[in-house]
């Protein structure tokens, strides 16, 4: 079976989401950001300021839809951080999780 078309211009509709308030930081995400001490400051900032890093986005069989990668260079903590966000049928965002890149 094929998979779903990936929305279109993911960057703008997780720039919209971030604005307005209508996204949900998940269990997970929350304790990765712990673990790979991101904050939600510097989560903040790849939203607002991070490019869709297209190859890295995948498909989820299980929530039947897409997980978009937004990355960013933070040049104030010298961080390269990802952000993983899927949309939902209402276009509300749901932050998956944080990857700070090169970094184990």
């Amino acid at each position: 079976m094929k998979n779903p078309p990936k929305l279109n211009n993911v960057l703008n509709l997780v720039k919209t989401a971030y604005a307005s308030g209508d996204y949900i930081f998940t269990r997970h995400a929350s304790e990765r950001g712990a673990q790979r001490d991101i904050n939600r400051a510097d989560v903040a900032y790849v939203l607002e300021h991070g490019y869709h890093e297209k190859a890295k986005d995948a498909y989820n069989a299980e929530k039947s839809g897409w997980n978009y990668a937004i990355r960013c260079y933070l040049e104030y903590s010298e961080r390269d951080i990802r952000v993983i966000v899927a949309f939902d049928t209402d276009i509300q965002m749901f932050v998956i999780t944080l990857i700070a890149i090169g970094e184990s």
